[in-house]
């Protein structure tokens, strides 16, 4: 199987309706990552502990000051746009896919980076979760499109996914 062949697979099915800006489609940029933990709570929870973003950082220690600039919080809702730090990096993003317990996508922009987040929540036959996320990053730092850097943004995404699924076990957020 070709490499766009493996990426049209990964991205068939129910994921195919994500709503991915033309010049951050997997095929078009030049990093592109991809994650996924089958979680055990139902994707009600799942989404409750992903889209309160003043949460994350209890969850991932590398997403830390997040502030809302546009709609207060504290969840995300379309159309939100909130600043926050990642990689020692700044970023201010905008939500510009939403579909609640279903699907969540930002555009990240900051010095040097623009980047595309995707959420993609399944239901599962146990009442789980299939958790996916994808990451295309079309920034001016070269470094950026490296074998090297695309591994360590997956692990730390594995990390992301595990703090989220640690959190959906115990329930729903309390505030």
């Amino acid at each position: 199987m070709t490499p766009n062949e493996k990426l049209e697979a990964r991205t068939r099915g129910p994921r195919a309706n994500m709503n991915w800006p033309e010049l951050h489609k997997p095929e078009n940029a030049p990093l592109y990552a991809q994650n996924q933990l089958q979680i055990a709570a139902p994707p009600a929870t799942v989404w409750a502990w992903l889209t309160r973003a003043d949460l994350w950082s209890s969850l991932y220690e590398n997403a830390t000051d997040v502030e809302f600039v546009v709609w207060p919080g504290p969840s995300l809702r379309a159309g939100s746009v909130f600043r926050w730090s990642t990689f020692d990096f700044r970023l201010t993003s905008t939500v510009h896919d939403f579909e609640p317990e279903r699907r969540l996508a930002w555009i990240a922009i900051g010095p040097g980076v623009d980047a595309y987040h995707t959420w993609f929540l399944e239901p599962t036959a146990d009442g789980g979760t299939l958790l996916i996320t994808d990451e295309t990053q079309i920034s001016t730092l070269g470094i950026w499109a490296t074998d090297g850097f695309t591994e360590g943004l997956i692990e730390q995404h594995d990390l992301w996914l595990q703090g989220l699924a640690k959190a959906a076990l115990t329930g729903l957020p309390k505030n």
